[in-house]
């Protein structure tokens, strides 16, 4: 039976943190371990953690960070300590329900899929419930390597992955984060992206945590946030979006191509297939730019007429840009240039 690890960063998390650590131990699977990795916190989210590892049925590591890391590096450095054939994301403040490791587990059976993820229950800061989070679903069950949108992403709490991914994480430092380009891709980004471009992804459209909602969360939930972004990106005509994913594409690209001697054989080559895609996208959105950039109309119309030739606007499950991106290239491009308020 594959070793099952739990990879938990904690900062200043002694208010809900029990809760989480209680719901491991309700699991029908059980871990093999937890592995918490505490970013110096102010409160007693430690003192919590030792008690709870004294008593629990199963091995508790935590250390202190010497430095302060920030919850991206922390995750990474969680991950990194664990020695399971599987890890499991944990943030502090959620509950998961007791199925949750098993049903994860189960998806691996599958040697070719590398991470799972799961639906959820958005609840308050009291466990009543609000809400189902949809929106990161996968668009089936199984997803094979190349078939999902190469920027969509799931919460890192819902993610189980192979550990052989870990295999990568020398290159995580030159990651880029389409969505914060001064930050390294979180750890959900950069586990989701391994594993949808190497091999299988399983979405089990069930939900097995509980997302508890409270005035610290680092991301919450927002349907009308969500909405409002993906609105303000079609409308617009700035190009920080599109050069922030061209820039992630090429960070993708140069860190699949710099593993490919260091990883196993059998992910050699589809390490190599992946880097190609990426590189292609990154040409992509460095034309999406253009097509923003250039003073003439007929650069921009060239721009936009190569991506139409090249396949540039294929659905995204094709790793295309979509039509509402060709919309828009057009619309904010040529007949409304970004020059002129829309």
């Amino acid at each position: 039976m594959k070793t099952i690890s739990i990879a938990m960063a904690t900062y200043n998390g002694a208010r809900f943190i029990t809760e989480q650590l209680e719901s491991f131990v309700h699991q029908t699977v059980l871990p093999n371990e937890l592995v918490v990795t505490d970013d110096n916190s102010t409160d007693n989210t430690l003192e919590i953690v030792a008690a709870f590892a004294a008593k629990a049925p199963f091995s508790v590591r935590y250390q202190k960070n010497e430095k302060q890391l920030g919850f991206r590096a922390n995750f990474m450095k969680a991950a990194t300590l664990c020695s399971g054939d599987l890890i499991s994301f944990s943030d502090q403040d959620d509950v998961w329900l007791p199925t949750k490791l098993e049903t994860c587990v189960a998806a691996f059976e599958n040697e070719k899929v590398l991470l799972v993820y799961h639906d959820v229950i958005v609840v308050n800061e009291f466990l009543k419930p609000m809400n189902v989070r949809d929106n990161q679903a996968a668009p089936k069950q199984i997803n094979h390597r190349h078939t999902i949108d190469p920027w969509r992403l799931s919460m890192g709490f819902t993610q189980t992955f192979r550990r052989v991914l870990l295999s990568f994480n020398e290159q995580w430092n030159r990651s880029v984060d389409f969505r914060d380009v001064t930050s390294q891709e979180a750890h959900d980004q950069w586990f989701f992206f391994l594993a949808s471009c190497l091999g299988i992804l399983v979405y089990i459209n069930e939900p097995l945590a509980l997302y508890r909602q409270h005035r610290n969360n680092t991301y919450g939930w927002n349907n009308s946030l969500i909405f409002q972004q993906a609105w303000n990106r079609f409308t617009s005509g700035d190009t920080k979006d599109i050069a922030a994913r061209e820039i992630s594409a090429r960070q993708r690209a140069l860190s699949l191509e710099k593993s490919q001697d260091k990883v196993a054989d059998d992910f050699k080559i589809n390490t190599t297939k992946a880097a190609l895609g990426y590189r292609k996208l990154e040409m992509n959105y460095r034309k999406r730019r253009l097509i923003y950039e250039s003073d003439a109309i007929y650069s921009r119309l060239r721009q936009i007429m190569s991506m139409i030739i090249s396949g540039g606007y294929k659905p995204k499950n094709q790793w295309g840009a979509g039509k509402r991106a060709l919309i828009r290239d057009i619309i904010r491009g040529i007949i409304f240039p970004m020059q002129i308020p829309f």
